[in-house]
C-alpha cells in the first residue's frame, strides 16, 4: 500500500510544499488525553507515544492480573498494564479498550485505556485542581478540566518505576 507523505501536526513546521490545510501557528498546541475509569491522565509532552488495537500479549506466569503480559512493538519488548483492574477491581470493562504505548526503547510501557485518545485544547491549571486521585498520588501534577472530565499530569516515569518495585515485591 503505497501511503501519502507524513505531515507533522505542530505549528509552523509543515515541510515546504506539503499538500494539506494551512496551520494555525496562533493556535495551543492541542494535548492528548487518555481514560482509565473514572480517571484522565494527560500525555506527557515531548513524549512519543502510540495508540493501536490490543493485541494478544505474551502472558507471564504467576504475574498479578493488573500485568497483562508484553508485546513487541516496533522492535521493543512493552510491558502492558491494565490500571483499571488494578485501580477499579470492581468496575466493569468497558466495549472498547485500546493499547496506549508511552515511550520508546528499554522507557516504553503500554497502558489498556478507554476508547482513544482525545486531543484537549486549554491550560493547566494547578489553582483549580481538586486534590489528586488516590490511585495518582505522589505520580500526577496538575489538571485539565474537558467537558465532564478532569485530565491528570500524568509522572509516569516515577509511576511505572513503583509498578515495577511492586513486581518484583510479589
Amino acid at each position: 500500500m503505497i501511503h501519502p507523505p507524513l505531515i507533522p501536526l505542530w505549528p509552523g513546521h509543515a515541510p515546504s510544499g506539503a499538500a494539506g490545510p494551512a496551520i494555525d501557528s496562533s493556535l495551543p498546541i492541542p494535548r492528548y488525553g487518555v481514560v482509565i475509569g473514572p480517571i484522565g491522565l494527560l500525555v506527557p509532552q515531548g513524549i512519543a507515544t502510540e495508540a493501536m488495537p490490543v493485541p494478544e500479549p505474551y502472558v507471564l506466569p504467576h504475574s498479578p492480573a493488573w500485568f497483562r503480559g508484553i508485546v513487541h512493538r516496533r522492535g521493543d519488548v512493552v510491558p502492558v498494564f491494565d490500571l483499571r483492574r488494578r485501580w477499579f477491581p470492581g468496575l466493569a470493562t468497558p466495549g472498547r479498550r485500546t493499547l496506549w504505548v508511552l515511550d520508546k526503547g528499554e522507557t516504553a510501557v503500554g497502558l489498556l485505556i478507554d476508547g482513544l485518545p482525545q486531543a484537549l485544547r486549554g491550560a493547566v491549571e494547578p489553582e483549580d485542581s481538586p486534590a489528586t486521585p488516590q490511585p495518582l498520588a505522589g505520580f500526577a501534577g496538575p489538571a485539565l478540566r474537558q467537558d465532564d472530565t478532569l485530565y491528570w499530569e500524568f509522572r509516569h516515569t516515577e509511576f511505572f518505576h513503583s509498578l515495577r518495585t511492586a513486581l518484583a515485591a510479589g
